[in-house]
């Protein structure tokens, strides 16, 4: 499942980077599909608290830091996992056309 791997990117660089998020799609050729973005939704939570832990373990304190406000972030109901944009879905229907 794509979205397993695409959680570490989510909440690596493209939490602040939205756009980042519209380019990788761009490329990527397709959006996720509802049950992958659930999925990549709940892992988020899961790669925090592990993020939080691997920090205090290494004694990375901006690590654990970091991970601690993402946390809380996600506790408090934000929603980092942006679908790419209407313009950028259709354009990406119509190049699968073009190629078909």
């Amino acid at each position: 499942m794509p979205a397993f791997d695409l959680t570490r990117l989510f909440f690596g660089p493209w939490w602040e980077r939205p756009d980042l998020i519209e380019a990788f799609f761009d490329g990527y050729g397709r959006t996720l599909e509802d049950d992958e973005f659930e999925f990549l939704r709940l892992h988020l939570a899961t790669t925090a608290i592990s993020s939080v832990r691997w920090g205090r373990t290494h004694a990375i304190p901006n690590i654990e830091e970091k991970s601690r406000y993402r946390l809380a972030k996600l506790m408090a109901g934000h929603d980092f996992t942006q679908r790419p944009s209407a313009l950028r879905r259709a354009r990406h229907q119509i190049l699968r056309v073009r190629h078909r």
